[in-house]
């Protein structure tokens, strides 16, 4: 299988297969995009291919990170709020109403394998609608920063964690901004006023 202008693969997608019935899952494949199939069959003595056929895909949803905004001061061992917007890019509504969103803290932009324990995960949220072609929503909510992170930190904001959505693409899921943590001021006592009561004298 593959997609029409680009050139047919040295090695097959599906091999060894032995039965004339296949279900091929096509969830790699990108939407409203067309594509190239043939069939070769392999024997003891000779070789069979069957003709270069067609067929066109459906378009898929595409969730992505719009905007992300972070509100308050950025001290060690305090909250934060994080807003931000989800929207449905691509070309076909979300056939699951219900996904997980996740914030993130790290101290770097690589983002490959988020539940890989590189970054620290602040917090995970459902989200429970279903988005048509087009439609946004935005959400807010607050999270705790850790101890002993001061310093250039970033914050990610994640939908789809858990890839239940078919979508064209999962590289735009998520959106990253930089943020400057500061040590929290440590406690400083001071004494404000002094009362005395009389105290009679005694012999």
């Amino acid at each position: 299988i593959w997609e029409i202008g680009e050139e047919a693969p040295i090695l097959p997608i599906v091999e060894d297969i032995n039965d004339s019935i296949y279900l091929f899952d096509a969830y790699e494949l990108i939407g409203e995009a067309t594509y190239n199939w043939q069939i070769l069959a392999h024997g003891t003595e000779c070789t069979a291919s069957s003709p270069i056929l067609q067929f066109s895909m459906d378009g898929k949803p595409d969730l992505t990170i719009e905007t992300v905004n972070v509100t308050g001061t950025a001290n060690t061992g305090q909250t934060i709020d994080v807003n931000w917007i989800t929207r449905n890019i691509g070309s076909k509504g979300t056939e699951m109403n219900t996904w997980t969103e996740q914030i993130f803290l790290s101290s770097d932009t690589i983002f490959n394998n988020p539940n890989s324990g590189d970054e620290i995960r602040l917090i995970s949220l459902p989200y429970k609608e279903a988005l048509l072609e087009g439609e946004a929503y935005q959400n807010t909510t607050t999270v705790q920063l850790p101890e002993e992170t001061d310093g250039n930190y970033y914050i990610i904001v994640f939908t789809d964690a858990y890839n239940v959505v078919a979508e064209n693409y999962n590289s735009n899921n998520y959106k990253i901004i930089p943020i400057e943590i500061e040590l929290t001021p440590p406690p400083d006592l001071q004494v404000t006023s002094i009362t005395h009561s009389p105290i009679e004298p005694f012999s």
